[in-house]
């Protein structure tokens, strides 16, 4: 093409014309081809870091939860202990039960225990009961300990003791309150339920009587 122009042209500005032709097709090609190599590599480089910081979450995770099966058993171990401070139901069976385990193992005498009118108190029933117990003082003590740090959630709010002959052993009258969730079962009834249960054993027994009358 060079040899086809002007042959007044010199062989310099030939050459600087050549090169003016290079430097015009690098700019082309680095327009062209470069930038838009570079700029998706760019993208690609963006992604890619991204997916890394998604991967090192998801590592970190896995690594903190890899014994997964032991944590979920550490759980419910967890709330099965809770369930026993505060269990659904608490009945004066089951607590007349566990108190003469406990005096037996603390060798001290259960003379008995009466239940009062449970009461709501927050999102819980409250229990409050008057333990009579009879034995030496310190194992009095025991077993007191051992209700106030047992399984079940329990407040002492009074131990008394009564007066001791020489020799004789300490009468103790203690006030505890246990709590339920939903129901306490062998607790007095308050004096509406009693009503509503006495006239519901009257309104049976009067249409007893009256089928009774009525087949005669």
């Amino acid at each position: 093409m060079l040899k086809n122009l002007n042959p007044d042209i010199t062989d310099n500005m030939k050459y600087i014309l050549g090169l003016f032709a290079v430097i015009l097709l690098a700019i082309i090609c680095t327009i062209f081809l470069i930038v838009p190599l570079n700029r998706d590599r760019n993208a690609q480089a963006s992604k890619l870091n991204e997916e890394n910081k998604r991967l090192a979450v998801l590592q970190t995770f896995a690594g903190q939860n890899q014994n997964y099966d032991a944590l979920v058993k550490i759980q419910n171990m967890k709330v099965e202990a809770a369930h026993k401070k505060i269990p659904d139901t608490v009945s004066v069976e089951e607590l007349l039960h566990e108190y003469n385990k406990i005096a037996e193992a603390t060798g001290v005498q259960l003379l008995g225990i009466a239940p009062a009118k449970a009461t709501k108190e927050g999102t819980a029933l409250a229990l409050p009961i008057n333990v009579s117990l009879q034995g030496d003082y310190f194992r009095l003590i025991t077993f007191l300990q051992q209700v106030e740090n047992g399984d079940r959630f329990v407040v002492v709010k009074s131990a008394d003791y009564g007066a001791q002959a020489l020799g004789a052993d300490l009468k103790l009258k203690a006030d505890f309150v246990v709590y339920a969730l939903k129901k306490v079962e062998g607790a007095p009834l308050d004096s509406t339920k009693k009503n509503d249960a006495a006239a519901a054993k009257q309104s049976i027994a009067q249409r007893n009587a009256a089928v009774k009358k009525a087949t005669q």
